[in-house]
């Protein structure tokens, strides 16, 4: 298997990265995956932020209902 990734990989860099047909495709790859990658980190962060806004609505919560019981 070792083998065939090398090869491959010569092959890419031969062929593929060499060449100015693929630059452009290379670029808008590279893009994508930056795009991609921007966008999931936000949806994380997003998601992290309505846990976190959760945590704090069940504090209020409890906490409300200590200072009723008092």
């Amino acid at each position: 298997m070792g083998i065939l990734k090398n090869v491959a990989d010569l092959f890419k860099k031969a062929f593929v990265d060499q060449n100015p047909l693929f630059e452009e495709y290379n670029k808008k790859a590279k893009a994508d995956r930056e795009r991609k990658e921007k966008e999931a980190r936000r949806k994380l962060e997003e998601q992290r932020h309505e846990e976190k806004m959760e945590d704090n609505r069940k504090m209020l919560e409890i906490l409300r209902d200590i200072e009723r019981k008092l």
